[in-house]
């Protein structure tokens, strides 16, 4: 019995997450920078773009003080595997 309810609860999950990512696409809520959770993305076009910036942002701090360095760059990552 427990295992019929489990599957259950699995098979109505995978419904509503269909339903609901079918929602979002048409309406347009799923903005261009969303990669995680969406079919289709994944994440080495962020990844490529994060090295980018850093090499751009190494290039201009040489660039405007003459020397080796770098510059700041901030980033933020949020993980929900684990929420």
């Amino acid at each position: 019995m427990l295992a019929i309810v489990l599957y259950i609860q699995r098979l109505y999950g995978n419904v509503m997450r269909e339903l609901m990512t079918g929602w979002a696409r048409e309406a347009g809520r799923i903005p261009e920078e969303q990669f995680g959770f969406v079919p289709g993305r994944d994440t080495m076009g962020p990844c490529f773009i994060l090295r980018h910036l850093a090499h751009d942002a190494q290039f201009r701090w040489v660039r405007e003080q003459g020397g080796e360095g770098s510059s700041r760059l901030y980033v933020a990552f949020m993980d929900f595997t684990q929420a």
